[in-house]
């Protein structure tokens, strides 16, 4: 996932606190399949969850990608 070239993230407001900035990363995996991750960086990379992304995470995806295209 965070290999992608084009991996999308941003910051999760909902679940960050003072103490731990928390991600959330949209990415292929193995060029196929969109995932959706929750991540924090600490000494390495920590996944809190990832999942299969939902029809619409899978083209907002797209269109970010669109953009590198043009």
């Amino acid at each position: 996932m965070f290999d992608d070239p084009f991996f999308w993230e941003q910051l999760d407001t909902v679940h960050s606190t003072a103490d731990e900035a928390r991600y959330i990363g949209i990415a292929r995996l193995n060029g196929f399949v969109v995932i959706v991750s929750s991540y924090t960086e600490r000494k390495r990379t920590r996944i809190i969850s990832a999942r299969i992304s939902t029809n619409e995470e899978e083209r907002k995806y797209e269109q970010w990608c669109r953009q590198f295209y043009i």
